[in-house]
C-alpha cells in the first residue's frame, strides 16, 4: 500500500470532519484538550520522523 495514498485519504477525512463538526458540540472541549496535550509536531505512528 502506498503511504502517500493513505496519508492523502486521512487528510481528506480530517478536512471533511473539521468542516462538518459543530465547534460548540460536546466534543469541542475534549478535542481542544487533546490538541493542547500534543507536542508541537507529534509523530504519526506511520514510521516517518
Amino acid at each position: 500500500m502506498d503511504r502517500n495514498v493513505v496519508r492523502r485519504a486521512w487528510d481528506a477525512v480530517a478536512e471533511t470532519y473539521a468542516a462538518r463538526r459543530d465547534p460548540d458540540g460536546s466534543d469541542a472541549a475534549l478535542i481542544d484538550d487533546l490538541l493542547d496535550a500534543l507536542a508541537g509536531d507529534p509523530a504519526t505512528g506511520d514510521g516517518d520522523p
